[in-house]
């Protein structure tokens, strides 16, 4: 379903007259079906997991899943593409995508019913949510967190990728410090706002909470090119699966540690209000 709408959707926007600038490595056209059909596959094994991890109706989890995979793929990883790219056309990337990722969200809220958590406990949540006095900070932790952890990774990998965006290898550029620390603070704003929003639906453990995040925002950033088709060295594909993968564990962990209270508290005073 995602790879069918974003080829209808591609030829929706030539016949209109706003094709998408082809970056200078991008894979040529006899292939690119290949990636999309790699990355959807992708896209859609890393994501299942929060969706089936909603406890709600199907309206409400389609709506809350749809809003995790736009803002956190279409929105974010194409904003973070940006920086690193001598390509244009990052708003017009946002609105192709979002009709696939729409569409995905679709099937698999229709595929996949809720997968409860069996133990007689339910959910491992905190006994109680936090005072309104502590939301600020913890909000602000949790999303300064965010540009911490990738600075930390990001510095770890760099001296095996730093020579390939000098380079300019398959169109990559390497954007200023001040430019990559902007991005990611922002980017930590949009995955603290996914995080919490999935938080007030989750019905299974925190454990499980984590590593749903963790599978989503891998593939997120991993089957961004693939989606695309861009071809990129195996040196930068290898060596950045491994530096997101740690970095998208490391944040959930923190992130989930940090909002789980406050998302415990909001729930209670929704149940009070209702």
């Amino acid at each position: 379903m995602f790879a069918a709408t974003l080829v209808l959707c591609r030829l929706l926007l030539q016949v209109l007259g706003f094709g998408l600038e082809r970056a200078p490595a991008q894979a040529p056209e006899e292939i690119a079906g290949y990636y999309l059909l790699g990355g959807s596959i992708g896209l859609a094994t890393g994501t299942i997991w929060v969706v089936k991890g909603l406890g709600a109706s199907p309206l409400r989890r389609w709506s809350v899943a749809s809003a995790f995979v736009v803002v956190g793929f279409a929105l974010s990883t194409t904003i973070e593409a940006g920086i690193y790219s001598a390509s244009d056309g990052s708003v017009l990337t946002v609105l192709l995508l979002l009709p696939p990722c729409l569409a995905l969200v679709m099937v698999q809220v229709i595929v996949f019913p809720v997968d409860v958590d069996p133990s007689p406990e339910g959910p491992e949540t905190p006994a109680r949510g936090v005072a309104r006095r502590e939301w600020a900070w913890r909000l602000a932790a949790a999303v300064f967190s965010f540009p911490a952890i990738y600075l930390v990774f990001g510095i770890i990998v760099s001296p095996i990728v730093m020579s390939y965006y000098a380079e300019g290898a398959a169109g990559l550029v390497l954007p200023s410090t001040g430019l990559i620390v902007g991005t990611q603070v922002l980017r930590g704003i949009l995955h603290v706002a996914i995080v919490l929003l999935v938080m007030r639906t989750w019905c299974r453990s925190r454990r499980q909470l984590v590593m749903a995040l963790t599978a989503a925002f891998f593939v997120f950033v991993m089957m961004y090119d693939v989606v695309l088709a861009y071809e990129v060295p195996v040196v930068l594909i290898a060596t950045h699966s491994v530096e997101v993968l740690a970095d998208s564990f490391v944040f959930s962990w923190i992130a989930t540690g940090l909002l789980a209270p406050m998302a415990l508290d909001m729930n209670s005073r929704l149940a009070i209000a209702s």
